[in-house]
C-alpha cells in the first residue's frame, strides 16, 4: 500500500510536492482556501494584462486532475508523536506530514486602526476587491472630470510594494487620469531594502518614470479618517491603501510543543525536519531554514519550489530505503517587472533586463502553470 502524505497548504511547496509525487504516495491536500494563487502575478492581474484564470487554480480542479484528495479546511494543531492533524471538527493521521501553510501579510499592531484598512493583498477575494477598487477610482476620476487629488498609498517598497506601484502608476498614465497620485511609504532610505544598488537605481528610475512618490524615513504611526500619520507628523490623505510590509507565518499549534521563531517559522535540520521527528517536514515561507553561505533564506516561491523538488526526491528516498540527500538551497536570481517590458533582475550575480528578464519571469509563471494541467 502506499504511504499516506498529509500536506497542510496548497501554496508553491504543497502544490509542486503534490504534482511530483502523487503517483507514489496517497497524497492528502487541506487547505483553508478554495483557490492556489500565483503570488508572483498579483500585480498584474491588478492592471489587467492578466486574468484570474491566469493566476488562480482551483484546488478541487487539481485533486481530480493529479488523483489525490483535497480537503477545504483549517488545520488548528499537530500530534507529531500520534501522528495526528487536528482541524476544528476531524482528525486525520499521516505516514509522512509535510507543513508549508506559508504566510500571511503583516499588519503591525502598533499602527493605530489597522483593523480597518488590513486588506490582505494574499487573499483572492480581497485582491479582487483591490482591483474593483482601484478602477472605480480611475472611472469616477475620469467620468466627472474631477480635479481633487485622489492618493493611492502603498506602505512598503519591498518587491510587492514596487512592481504593485508601477503597474498602478502605468494604467493611471495610460489613461490619462490626471489626479490620481501613487505613493509609497518606504521607512528606510532606499527602494527595494538590502537589495543590489544596481535593482535600487534602475527601479528609481521606473519610479520616476511613473510619476510615483516616495517618502523616507518615517514610519506610520496610525490611521485616521482616510490619513496615514507618519512619525514625524506628517499626514498623508489616501482613497486607497495597501499594505506590502512583509509576511509572517500562522503558527500551527502541536502538542510537543514545539518552539518556531519570531517569525512563527519552524526551525528545520538541513533535511527540511522538524526538530525530532524523522516523519514531519516543514518548508516554504513556513519554515526557517539557510543557505550554503549559512545566510537565512528568503520567503519567496523560488526557494520554496526548490525546496519541494529536494524533498521529493527524500521521500522517494525513504520509501525506497535510500538515506536522505542534504542540500543547501540558494536563491539563484531575482526579477522585477517595472511596467510594460521593461523587466530587470540578477541572475547568479549577472544583471539582465528587459526582454530576456521579461520573458524569463514569463517562462517561470508558465512552468508552474503546467503543474495545474
Amino acid at each position: 500500500m502506499k504511504k499516506k502524505l498529509f500536506i497542510v497548504g496548497g501554496g508553491f511547496a504543497g502544490i509542486k510536492l503534490c504534482a511530483e509525487l502523487n503517483k507514489e504516495f496517497d497524497i492528502t491536500l487541506i487547505d483553508e482556501a478554495k483557490y492556489h494563487i500565483d503570488q508572483i502575478q498579483i500585480h498584474r492581474y491588478l492592471s489587467s494584462k492578466v486574468e484570474l484564470e491566469d493566476f488562480t487554480f482551483s484546488f478541487i480542479k487539481f485533486a481530480k486532475l493529479k488523483n489525490i484528495k483535497f480537503i477545504n479546511e483549517k488545520i488548528c494543531k499537530f500530534d507529531f508523536e500520534k501522528k495526528q492533524v487536528f482541524s476544528k471538527d476531524k482528525t486525520y493521521s499521516y505516514d509522512y506530514l509535510v507543513i508549508s501553510n506559508g504566510a500571511k501579510t503583516f499588519f503591525p499592531s502598533q499602527i493605530k486602526n489597522i483593523e480597518k484598512h488590513n486588506l490582505d493583498i494574499k487573499v483572492l477575494e480581497k485582491i479582487i476587491e483591490f482591483k474593483k477598487s482601484f478602477y472605480k477610482l480611475l472611472d469616477s476620476s475620469e467620468k466627472k472630470k474631477e480635479t481633487e487629488q485622489k492618493n493611492i498609498v502603498i506602505a512598503g517598497g519591498g518587491l510587492s510594494g514596487v512592481e504593485i506601484a508601477v503597474e498602478l502608476s502605468e494604467v493611471i498614465k495610460q489613461r490619462k487620469v490626471k489626479n490620481v497620485q501613487v505613493y509609497i511609504i518606504e521607512q528606510v532610505k532606499e527602494i527595494l531594502p538590502n537589495m543590489n544598488i544596481f535593482l535600487q537605481n534602475r527601479t528609481n528610475k521606473a519610479l520616476d518614470n511613473f510619476k510615483v512618490k516616495r517618502i523616507h524615513g518615517s514610519f506610520i504611526t496610525s490611521l485616521e479618517k482616510n490619513n496615514m500619520i507618519l512619525s514625524d507628523k506628517q499626514k498623508i490623505p489616501f482613497d486607497l491603501c495597501l499594505f506590502v510590509l512583509g509576511v509572517s507565518t500562522e503558527f500551527i499549534e502541536n502538542k510537543q510543543n514545539i518552539k518556531a521563531n519570531v517569525k512563527n517559522q519552524y526551525i528545520v535540520n538541513d533535511y527540511l525536519q522538524v526538530d525530532g521527528f524523522d516523519d514531519v517536514f516543514c518548508l516554504g515561507d513556513a519554515a526557517q531554514t539557510k543557505d550554503a553561505n549559512n545566510h537565512y533564506s528568503p520567503t519567496c516561491a523560488q526557494i520554496a519550489l526548490k525546496q519541494a523538488k529536494y524533498l521529493a526526491q527524500n521521500l522517494r528516498n525513504a520509501i525506497n530505503g535510500k538515506k536522505f540527500i542534504k542540500q543547501k538551497i540558494s536563491l539563484q536570481g531575482i526579477l522585477i517587472d517595472l511596467g510594460g517590458k521593461n523587466t530587470i533582475g540578477l541572475l547568479l550575480g549577472m544583471k539582465i533586463s528587459y526582454l530576456f528578464a521579461y520573458y524569463l519571469k514569463r517562462f517561470t509563471s508558465y512552468l508552474h502553470k503546467k503543474d495545474f494541467h
